[in-house]
């Protein structure tokens, strides 16, 4: 009966705001490439509009498609989708001009591993097929030709940066993409905008560099109980059944949850819930001790590992204040 009565009072809670609040992209933060980033317009440049243009990054370092997945999700990106012809054309114009560039050959985010001959981006959209994206990699037979064995997307400087299919093991340089999620203000108090990341999954350690690595950001901080409302009802409207998300909080030697600014993270209600058993989190210290808003208990914060990449990769909150 307690519980129902918490569960009906975030309920309440959430209606209230709905009437005070509206929820609103962040205007005050700009479309703009972070450093070591350059922009790729995704329509005619002479039309394009402030935001109609891609972040890119060319890797430093080559590894397997796998190895450079990684490096650009370090970066706060993803390996590069080509959205447009137009994208594409504008990408291989900048490559062409700069002679380092020129030189490499890339891993972009298109592969076929979930289902042979199904060509999809890092998302689940089907990339295009045929020209003008794709080359023959030498042998006269227009790619994706490679059968099992070639499943991911490679561009090389041998087949003039068009599409090719390859062994996803061989080692190449990577474009990365700077992920656009947008920013949203959902709340009063500090002027604060949230970026729901719904495209990785990721450790909570992942996470905070990830937040970090967006000029002013940092992990979500539920500093305020009268947040939770908004945030979860948020979550359920945009991103119903997808997943839990990491916030700020983590556990010290003393027990506390604490947050990135040195507060303290309260415990009980109405923060934590049960998560999957009977006991109230957070319910195994110096073990399960990073915060996550719980899918499997309506939100309620969850002591779960920190770092676990094989069980615990989850979605998470970015937060700038502005």
């Amino acid at each position: 009966m307690f519980r129902k009565f918490v569960l009906s009072l975030f309920v309440c809670v959430s209606i209230s705001e709905i009437f005070a609040h509206s929820y609103e992209l962040c205007d005050d933060i700009k479309p703009e490439c972070r450093d070591g980033f350059f922009k790729v317009f995704t329509t005619e440049v002479s039309l394009s509009r402030q935001d109609e243009f891609q972040c890119v990054q060319a890797s430093t370092i080559s590894g397997t498609r796998s190895e450079m997945k990684e490096y650009c999700f370090q970066r706060g990106a993803q390996l590069l989708e080509i959205p447009s012809v137009m994208a594409f054309k504008n990408l291989l114009d900048h490559i062409k001009d700069d002679s380092e560039l020129a030189r490499h050959d890339y891993w972009i985010g298109g592969s076929d591993s979930d289902q042979e001959g199904s060509f999809l981006w890092n998302h689940g959209d089907p990339m295009p097929v045929g020209s003008p994206f794709w080359g023959d990699d030498i042998d006269e037979i227009q790619d994706p030709d490679g059968g099992r064995g070639e499943n991911c997307v490679l561009m090389p400087k041998s087949d003039h940066h068009y599409f090719v299919d390859r062994d996803c093991s061989e080692v190449h340089k990577a474009l990365c993409e700077e992920v656009k999620a947008p920013f949203v203000r959902i709340f009063d108090g500090p002027n604060s905008c949230l970026q729901f990341l719904t495209s990785y999954k990721a450790t909570w350690t992942e996470a905070v560099q990830y937040c970090r690595n967006i000029p002013g950001g940092n992990l979500f901080s539920l500093y305020r109980v009268e947040l939770m409302g908004s945030v979860v009802r948020h979550i359920k409207d945009k991103f119903s059944s997808m997943g839990s998300f990491w916030i700020d909080g983590k556990q010290r030697g003393d027990g506390h949850f604490y947050l990135l600014s040195g507060s303290i993270l309260p415990a009980g209600t109405p923060y934590w819930g049960r998560d999957v058993d009977d006991v109230q989190d957070p319910d195994e210290p110096g073990r399960d001790n990073c915060a996550l808003m719980s899918h499997h208990d309506f939100y309620y914060l969850a002591d779960r590992k920190c770092n676990d990449p094989e069980n615990e990769k989850h979605y998470f909150i970015c937060e700038v204040t502005i």
